[in-house]
């Protein structure tokens, strides 16, 4: 499930 907690994270910062 890391991979939803990576998506999110990408998400609040945008695109990293």
């Amino acid at each position: 499930m890391a991979n939803i907690l990576l998506f999110y994270v990408r998400c609040l910062f945008g695109d990293i």
